[in-house]
């Protein structure tokens, strides 16, 4: 079967959105994307955490700065890669920006989520109508070079992932740390609310795309982060500033990353959820999950492969 097109636009997706304070960054004016599906399905977990990985690795420099090289990464034990390739200039033709390719990525895994159909993908990056790269998602079998990722030690390769696929721990709260960033620690703790595994998800993606767009010289206060079908939010009060804004904003998508991985993944447990990120035994900054409304979540059947 051929390769199923969909064409989107990002400022499309966003206008069907409540008007909450709580939103992907405004895509600059003549961004667009389009979407190739293909038949292999990836598993959506892996999916997130490459995504949330991704912007992660791929952040830092400010928001409207040029790339100039191909990058990537995989998550092996899931089988699931993701990268993106610069389009060869020609003529006149746009550079690859950071917003296009943190908003093109945002964009992939909220099409995922909310058409429940994680599959391979194609993203294509335009601005005005001319090609600056191509983003990809990729299932893969046997072993690939691993690329800068990190992955929970009990979450098992399965398409539909269900509470029966891992042996959760019954934790209820600790602290967990990076070995390549021993100075960050999170400390957590679980509540009793029940969330959606792909609401939480999308809540950090959104939260961590938000602090790559952030002007790297102002200091913030906060950021949040909504869920892509907006029922679950994610607040991060920043208490203590590290050297600059830029490695402040750094530290807390380093820690989402410990959040996403160590805590959700590594627990299987999704539920409301505090937690403070600590940076040299200081408190730097402290943060939460709230439900919003009255929509009713579960610990992972929302994330799933198929309809």
């Amino acid at each position: 079967m051929s390769v199923l097109l969909w064409c989107y636009s990002i400022r499309s997706i966003i206008a069907l959105s409540p008007p909450l304070n709580y939103t992907a960054p405004e895509p600059p004016e003549g961004f667009t994307t389009h979407i190739g599906l293909g038949q292999k399905l990836l598993n959506p977990i892996a999916v997130y955490l490459c995504a949330i990985q991704a912007v992660d690795q791929w952040a830092g420099p400010p928001w409207d700065s040029n790339i100039a090289h191909n990058d990537g990464l995989v998550n092996k034990l899931l089988h699931v890669g993701l990268s993106y390739s610069i389009e060869v200039p020609r003529g006149s033709a746009p550079p690859l920006k950071l917003s296009y390719l943190l908003l093109g990525l945002y964009e992939s895994v909220i099409v995922m989520t909310d058409e429940t159909m994680y599959r391979e993908m194609s993203v294509q990056l335009e601005f005005r109508g001319s090609s600056t790269a191509s983003l990809g998602w990729h299932h893969f079998s046997g072993s690939r070079p691993n690329v800068g990722s990190r992955i929970p030690p009990n979450t098992t390769a399965q398409n539909r992932p269900t509470s029966g696929n891992v042996s959760a721990s019954n934790a209820d709260s600790g602290r967990v740390s990076d070995p390549n960033y021993p100075d960050l620690v999170l400390e957590w703790k679980f509540n009793e609310r029940r969330l959606d595994a792909s609401e939480v998800y999308t809540a950090i993606l959104d939260l961590v795309v938000d602090t790559a767009a952030l002007r790297i010289t102002e200091q913030h206060p906060y950021v949040d982060g909504v869920s892509s079908r907006r029922n679950t939010a994610l607040h991060i009060q920043t208490m203590v500033r590290i050297q600059s804004a830029q490695q402040t904003n750094q530290l807390v998508r380093q820690a989402m990353v410990l959040l996403a991985i160590d805590v959700f993944a590594g627990h299987r447990k999704f539920v409301e959820t505090d937690f403070d990120i600590l940076w040299k035994g200081r408190k730097t900054a402290t943060g939460w999950f709230l439900k919003l409304g009255n929509t009713q979540g579960n610990e992972t059947t929302g994330v799933s492969s198929e309809r």
